[in-house]
């Protein structure tokens, strides 16, 4: 026979588990709807990511800068998540700032043949933005892009791309990233992010 205290101990014990059950239900539920995954971009490293490879016996190398898609509600966990270019913004002689392209493309999960895009973010994500190399050659990383879109630069520049992480089920702010670069190539890190600068230079609320 249970004594009277061990029947209110087991009475509350049930109330919590049915409490916990219900509210498990209801995050399940309607959790996303009314806290639905909280998307940012930010860049996690302004010096890039050397990479060395060779080829037909001639060594190679270029840094590439990424795009981080951070989901600040990692516990609302956002499905098919991308990363988006929607604007493109060269510098004019007089130092400001005009359309060289808009529309909507892709860009490039980080090595995207070693390690496939997971189906939910909830941990963050990088982006493969802008590359340059040894040779000179600066590009961006769409997916697939539209024939307007000038993907590759070879001479000194300064531009703003657009840039929009979106979700199943809610967008990230736009943010606009500022890339500049003098022309020269440099393989040391400290050297090179005097002549390639990229940084966030406004963040604009859907």
């Amino acid at each position: 026979m249970w004594t009277q205290n061990e029947i209110w101990i087991y009475l509350i014990a049930t109330i919590f588990m049915g409490l916990a059950t219900f509210g498990a239900v209801l995050v399940a539920l309607f959790g996303k709807k009314f806290y639905p995954p909280q998307l940012e971009i930010t860049l996690p490293n302004p010096f890039g990511e050397l990479t060395k490879w060779e080829k037909d016996g001639k060594g190679h190398g270029a840094r590439f800068y990424h795009a981080r898609v951070i989901n600040t509600r990692r516990w609302s966990p956002a499905s098919n998540v991308s990363l988006h270019l929607i604007a493109v913004e060269e510098e004019r002689s007089d130092h400001s700032f005009s359309d060289d392209w808009k529309g909507d493309v892709q860009l490039k999960w980080k090595h995207p043949g070693h390690y496939p895009q997971p189906s939910y973010i909830g941990k963050p994500v990088d982006y493969d933005l802008v590359s340059v190399d040894a040779g000179h050659f600066v590009s961006l990383h769409p997916i697939a892009a539209a024939s307007t879109l000038n993907r590759v630069r070879t001479e000194k520049f300064r531009v703003r791309v657009w840039l929009q992480a979106r979700a199943t089920e809610s967008d990230s702010p736009v943010v606009i990233v500022e890339t500049s670069w003098d022309g020269t190539w440099i393989e040391s890190s400290e050297e090179m992010n005097k002549h390639f600068i990229i940084k966030i230079v406004d963040v604009i609320s859907p």
